[in-house]
């Protein structure tokens, strides 16, 4: 019980069950497994840092009740739907990569994020993002986003990736004064 870090990786693990009476855990890696449901995980209060990359997971509500995560990676999950995420307030890194997502409506108030991967999933609009004003890392390559203009706000911004989208005026940038790469 006093298991403060777990990594649990390249593995054929499903039921996670057991993991809910691990209650100071703060860093769980839980990458490239077959997790796909996350329900034992709302017992980990303590949690900071939680990565679920290439899980089959569709459901993340559990997530909502981890309001201390800083650091989450759901990428490569089977993921839509990302609003339970509008609760996790102390959020400073989101990896939503390779997912199905098509609205980030829900990541609007999350004003500390620092960082935040969208590249290859299906969002169009970057206009819930435009409050993020401390976002330093955007990566948004491969999507279908045309207009970068809401990220005009976004002073903060140091590395942006708008690779193999469909941005044509690339004009917003030069308001990025602390831009140093673009990909």
């Amino acid at each position: 019980k006093g298991l403060k870090q777990l990594f649990i990786i390249n593995n054929s693990v499903k039921d996670i069950s057991y993991l809910k009476g691990l209650i100071n855990l703060e860093i769980l890696y839980l990458y490239r497994g077959k997790v796909s449901n996350i329900r034992a995980l709302t017992k980990l209060k303590k949690l900071k840092i939680l990565n679920l990359t290439s899980n089959p997971v569709k459901d993340i509500s559990p997530l909502s009740q981890l309001t201390n995560l800083h650091s989450l990676w759901i990428g490569r999950t089977h993921i839509e739907d990302i609003s339970a995420l509008k609760y996790l307030q102390s959020l400073r890194m989101l990896n939503l990569s390779y997912t199905k997502v098509k609205d980030i409506k829900p990541l609007k108030d999350l004003i500390n994020l620092k960082e935040l991967y969208i590249n290859k999933t299906q969002i169009t609009d970057l206009y819930p993002i435009k409050k993020l004003e401390q976002l330093e890392i955007l990566w948004l390559g491969e999507t279908g986003v045309k207009d970068i203009s809401p990220l005009i706000p976004l002073k903060s911004l140091q590395i942006l990736d708008i690779h193999k989208t469909q941005v044509i005026d690339i004009l917003p940038l030069k308001e990025l004064i602390n831009l140093k790469t673009l990909n």
